[in-house]
């Protein structure tokens, strides 16, 4: 998602080594295997922090250097920054804009001259540092001040061991986050209270309150602001006798009293920090716990974990203790017992992969997120939002995300009944109305696709729409009329008025139906499907593979012996070594920093090609899904090099764990998951307190046997590298027989997974 820092080789991210193993991973503890500082270097951008899973607050460190804040530092950590300035409350992981890290509160000693944290950040090491789910630790050097940090879902729980000092300070940076100065208020409650609030803005802007209630009196405070941009202040402590100050931060959307609400809630005085840092790592355990997998090498398993750790950091609790949350509207609502609202919903690029992971990891995350998103949509004059924050739709990335991020949680089970009826009348609405994300329906319509000279990445809205009609018509063959279905079948085959008759690329069009192309000051040049032009972050190369809908519909476009040409070619380095970096260097490099892409080949970098990989599957060739899924592999590892690309709020991540299963779902909305051997001998899918709803069993499996020699499904002969939800989440068992060569399993056309060509003629 937007300025992407180019892609890392896998042998650049294995040359910085891989961290010792915790003992504690051979006793069932799976956070041991956890690495939380993997892809803080480099392109990933993932939070640091000490939270809970999908949990309101992650407290972390919030980094800069002595120039002043690192231009490629977006969400507050950055590995290669030598300094810390605070330590925030609030992360999104693996965000490409800046974004998050509000209410930082620093820790320092002497006296306090400055609001201006060019004058306080303090040096740290790695060396000393130590990152695990639930719990981040430093050691301020500037100050001799051990930073430790731990949370329940709404509280950040902290404690800083300072020096022998009359002058230790916290100081409260409250109208600063990652994006600069916002405005803010700031009040000395009491003798050990601090609350407060900041303003973020944005689509209307959302506003956090704070209460942070210390373990012992200050022996002296001080306000630089109590409100407007700067707001905020100090308080200190004598530490010459008891070196420790303890300090817990409840956060609320809602208001001022929702936020003590949730630190009594939470963590009223007394509460122990390392009871709270014991309930944040077995809540991280049991997460885990979700998919337990057996056998690869103690590095696979390290890699597996830390990744599945990183998708499930994210979505974001919205609703306090007490269950208030505030809507769409402004209106305080209330959620039902047992249930949350959800925020931080990134959908252009969690669709893809998070959502169907989380409907197999974490299906009480996935119908709530389906229920945030569906109270969220009636909230907002019946629009679903595609890039949620707060209460607020940031509007980010083109098409309408929202709408397969619904019919994936129908198809997968997570929404049922009147609420899966609910999603589709939604999306019916929404995929009718020229408004919010489908503001370019009436062209759309009219000509079929979204003109060049109507919007520069029309191409790419236009393929995004298709998906988003497709998902539409999946659920309108179990909800819908038969006009539904005859309507959206064939807006779901839009993407067939950008291929072009000459090349057999898909190109963007102008308004008169002439093939766009491009200008650069005032000077027209050829078209090139090499160059991003017309598209959004992809090249006419890596957009030519965004039609999952209709793989079929394109293999017939193109030919099946054409389209197994280009896609060796797009893969072809991997295509010569699966031990290689999936594409070269340069070619890699080529984004600028996703200011610009540029290229023919894979980049596992970014969204647009997440399913790529899988559509040999369509061309009875599914032994080179799975070497190039094995080989994309690589380029994940729990070095701070870590992760390709931005996490894009774990979706990165989460396409490496369904690869590390063997599983996809490229189609959203449609009962099918396409396969490829797993990494693991042996894995269990039970999601959080269920019993397994999918076992696989290959024995062998690994990068000497990563192809199919057979496969069976409840005991059943297995001929098609696909599975339905049933199979999937019925609680059977899939067992493959590896073999180290290519065979011909699954190879006949009648194997191929559905397509929409397949009942549109």
């Amino acid at each position: 998602m937007r300025r992407r820092l180019a892609l890392v080789t896998a042998a650049l991210a294995v040359a910085g080594g891989l961290p010792a193993l915790a003992s504690g991973a051979a006793d069932g503890d799976l956070t041991a295997l956890v690495n939380p500082l993997a892809g803080s270097l480099g392109p990933g951008f993932v939070t640091v922090g000490a939270g809970v899973p999908f949990g309101m607050v992650t407290p972390g460190a919030i980094t800069t250097t002595p120039a002043g804040d690192d231009p490629v530092n977006y969400v507050g950590y950055a590995y290669q920054d030598p300094q810390i300035r605070g330590f925030a409350l609030t992360h999104f992981s693996g965000a490409g804009i800046h974004i998050g890290g509000e209410l930082p509160m620093m820790p320092t000693t002497g006296d306090t001259t400055s609001s201006d944290p060019a004058n306080y950040a303090s040096t740290f090491s790695h060396a000393d540092e130590i990152a695990q789910p639930g719990y981040y630790a430093t050691t301020l050097s500037s100050y001799q001040t051990r930073a430790e940090l731990t949370a329940t879902s709404r509280v950040a729980v902290e404690r800083y061991t300072f020096p022998a000092t009359q002058q230790a300070n916290l100081l409260f940076d409250v109208s600063r986050d990652n994006d600069g100065v916002k405005t803010g208020t700031f009040h000395l409650a009491d003798d050990r209270t601090v609350t407060g609030s900041v303003d973020v803005p944005g689509s209307g802007g959302i506003t956090m309150w704070f209460a942070a209630r210390f373990d012992r009196s200050f022996s002296s405070s001080g306000v630089w602001a109590d409100h407007g941009a700067g707001a905020g202040g100090w308080v200190r402590f004598d530490t010459t006798s008891d070196r420790v100050v303890g300090v817990r931060v409840g956060l609320s959307y809602v208001d001022a009293a929702g936020a003590l609400g949730n630190l009594q809630a939470e963590a009223p005085d007394g509460t122990s920090f390392d009871k709270v840092r014991q309930q944040a790592q077995s809540a991280w355990n049991d997460r885990l716990h979700a998919i337990d997998v057996q056998g690869g090498f103690a590095e696979q398993r390290a890699t597996f974990y830390t990744n599945l750790y990183h998708a499930l950091l994210m979505p974001t609790t919205f609703d306090d203790a007490d269950g208030r949350y505030l809507g769409f509207d402004g209106v305080t609502r209330q959620v039902p017992t047992h249930t949350h609202h959800y925020t931080d919903l990134s959908l252009w690029d969690t669709y893809r992969t998070q959502t169907p992971l989380l409907t197999l990891a974490a299906p009480d995350v996935a119908h709530d997120v389906g229920i945030s998103l569906l109270d969220d949509t009636d909230q907002n004059g019946g629009v679903i939002p595609k890039w949620v924050r707060g209460n607020r739709d940031y509007s980010i990335m083109g098409g309408d995300s929202g709408t397969p991020t619904l019919a994936t949680l129908v198809t997968d089970g997570a929404l049922t009944g009147a609420d899966a009826k609910r999603a589709y009348a939604a999306m019916l609405h929404q995929a009718e109305t020229a408004a919010g994300p489908r503001d370019d329906l009436g062209v759309y319509l009219s000509k079929g696709y979204i003109p060049y000279d109507v919007s520069d990445r029309g191409a790419a809205v236009t393929l995004e729409y298709a998906i988003d009609d497709a998902a539409v018509l999946a659920l309108a063959h179990r909800y819908g009329t038969e006009q539904d279905v005859v309507e959206f079948t064939a807006r779901a085959e839009s993407w067939r008025n950008l291929l072009a008759p000459d090349d057999h690329f898909l190109r963007p069009r102008m308004s008169d139906g002439s093939w766009a192309t491009p200008t650069d000051a005032g000077v027209t040049k050829l078209w090139n499907p090499i160059f991003s032009d017309g598209w959004q972050e992809g090249t006419g190369w890596q957009y030519l593979w965004l039609v999952p809908q209709d793989v079929a519909g394109l293999r017939d476009a193109l030919g099946s012996d054409a389209m197994t040409q280009r896609l060796d070619e797009f893969f072809s380095s991997a295509g010569e070594n699966e031990l290689a970096p999936v594409v070269p260097e340069a070619q890699t490099q080529a984004s600028l920093f996703g200011v610009y892409y540029a290229g023919n080949q894979y980049t596992p970098a970014n969204e647009t090609d997440l399913q790529s990989p899988w559509l040999y599957d369509w061309l009875g060739q599914p032994a080179k899904t799975a070497q190039i899924v094995h080989a994309g592999a690589q380029v994940f590892n729990t070095t701070p090099y870590g992760l390709p690309g931005n996490d894009d709020a774990g979706t990165m991540s989460a396409a490496y764990v369904l690869s590390a299963l063997g599983l996809y779902q490229a189609q959203p909305g449609v009962d099918a998951w396409e396969l490829s051997t797993p990494m693991f001998s042996s894995v269990v899918v039970r999601g959080v307190g269920h019993a397994p709803a999918l076992t696989i069993n290959a024995p062998g499996a690994g990068p000497t046997a990563e192809y199919v020699a057979a496969a069976t499904i409840g005991g059943k002969p297995l001929a098609r590298p696909w599975l339905m939800t049933a199979e999937v989440s019925g609680g059977k068992t899939l067992s493959f027989t590896t073999s180290p060569a290519a065979t011909d399993w699954a190879t006949t056309p009648a194997a191929a997974p559905p397509s929409i060509t397949d009942h549109s003629g």
